[in-house]
């Protein structure tokens, strides 16, 4: 007996392709979406990079103008302190002034960089105080008032001052997200006096 072989059986399939027009729309709603994705990725970065880049000036705005506010109420009240006795009023009144403006200008540039912050109310104190100080000059200089009447207005007592630049160091680190400083006591800065 004889075997044949026989044929396996193939099935046929048959795919149609697409028409030529649904090739063309897949393809740009591809590419439609994918550049969806890059424009969004883009300005998301592009945002975020642009927060943070105005978050360092700030921060660098901060402490430079609290540095410099800090170093300048420093002169002025040792400019002060040194020459509360001296018969150079004039001269006095002049630098006093000078470093008065300096102060100023140092709470305008906290003003814009910290606006609503301890540290523009610290800035404030610290201002307050030498503008006090800064009228008591005048009135001291026309006679207005008795020179031992006016000294404790003259300049501020060096607790007061530590305290107030102090409380402003404490107010910046605050702002900056540091590790804040512990206040100071009385009798902590009567030692360092």
């Amino acid at each position: 007996m004889l075997i044949l072989a026989q044929e396996p059986a193939v099935q046929n399939i048959t795919i149609q392709a697409a028409p030529p027009w649904w090739n063309i729309i897949a393809a740009v709603l591809g590419a439609l979406v994918a550049g969806g994705i890059a424009v969004t990725g883009w300005i998301y970065v592009h945002r975020k990079s642009q927060s943070r880049d105005l978050e360092n000036w700030r921060r660098t705005a901060v402490a430079k103008a609290v540095t410099e506010l800090i170093e300048a109420s420093e002169k002025r009240f040792e400019i002060i302190r040194k020459s509360s006795g001296d018969s150079d009023q004039l001269q006095r009144e002049a630098e006093s002034k000078k470093i008065f403006s300096q102060i100023e200008l140092c709470r305008y540039q906290i003003q814009i960089s910290a606006a609503d912050t301890d540290v523009e109310d610290r800035a404030v104190e610290i201002f307050s105080k030498h503008q006090q100080s800064d009228g008591a000059i005048t009135l001291v200089r026309d006679w207005e008032m008795e020179f031992s009447d006016t000294k404790a207005t003259l300049h501020m007592k060096w607790f007061d001052k530590t305290v107030l630049h102090h409380e402003l160091i404490r107010a910046t680190q605050r702002e900056l997200k540091q590790n804040v400083s512990e206040p100071i006591v009385r009798d902590h800065a009567e030692v360092l006096q």
